[in-house]
This record gives structure tokens, C-alpha cells and sequence, in this order.
């Protein structure tokens, strides 16, 4: 049976990634992801973490948020959380965690991207040796 694709913000993935993600995560949907990976966040604090980690290569705003918020929660990545914060937290907010599946997705990107940056060390184009000139 050939795995369901879904795209997120360009990306095509697969809808289970049980045998870990095959194809590449873009960098909006990894950095969501990643500002999830410590714990529930709303989603103003999403868009500021993800913002924070692009470092200004993208500044993302609700639109492209929301949208990818969707997308990844379609996968079943992430989920709605069920406790909130505190007491004292706007009712309106919605804090979004990852699921077992978006962790695992997150983890094999982040494998992914480590091998990576091995390969570019071992023929010195970041590391020890630097750049070659």
C-alpha cells in the first residue's frame, strides 16, 4: 500500500511516519514543530518562537501560522492541548502540542539535518577546516 502525501507550505510528507519521514520538512513546519517540542504553546507564542528561530531569513506572520498550524494538525502532528497554562490565561487562546507522530517527524528532520551537517564538515565546508577559499 503506497503512504498518503499531504503538502505543508510546499513540502510533500507523508501522512504516517511511523517509518520515519521519507522527504524533507520545510523550514516554517520544522520550526513549528521545534517551538513545541518543550511543551504546549498558544499560538502567538508559536509564531514568536518560530520567528525567533528563522532569524529573520523569514518572518512569518497569523496567516502562514494558522495555515501551517492546520496542515500539521490534519497529519495528526499536533493536537489541541488539554490543560491550559494558568489560571489567570485568556479563555480565547488555543495552545497546541505534538503528537507522538510529530515528535517522531521532528526527530527523524532533525537526524535528517544533522547528517547533513556531518556530510558538509567531512568535505570542510563548516567545522574544524572552514570554508575553502
Amino acid at each position: 500500500m503506497t503512504p498518503k502525501h499531504k503538502t505543508i507550505a510546499g513540502a510533500s510528507l507523508r501522512a504516517s511516519t511511523r517509518d520515519a519521514v521519507r522527504g524533507a520538512l520545510r523550514p516554517v513546519p520544522f520550526a513549528v514543530l521545534l517551538a513545541l517540542a518543550p511543551g504546549p504553546l498558544h499560538g502567538y507564542a508559536v509564531m514568536k518562537d518560530v520567528n525567533r528561530r528563522l532569524r529573520r531569513r523569514a518572518v512569518i506572520g497569523p496567516g502562514t501560522l494558522y495555515r501551517t498550524l492546520k496542515e500539521l494538525r490534519d497529519l495528526g502532528w499536533i493536537g489541541e492541548a488539554d490543560e491550559r497554562p494558568g489560571e489567570s490565561d485568556d479563555e480565547r487562546r488555543r495552545y497546541y502540542q505534538l503528537t507522538e507522530e510529530g515528535r517522531e517527524a521532528a526527530v527523524s528532520e532533525a537526524e535528517r539535518l544533522s547528517e547533513l551537517v556531518e556530510d558538509a564538515r567531512a568535505v570542510r565546508l563548516i567545522g574544524d577546516g572552514g570554508a575553502r577559499s
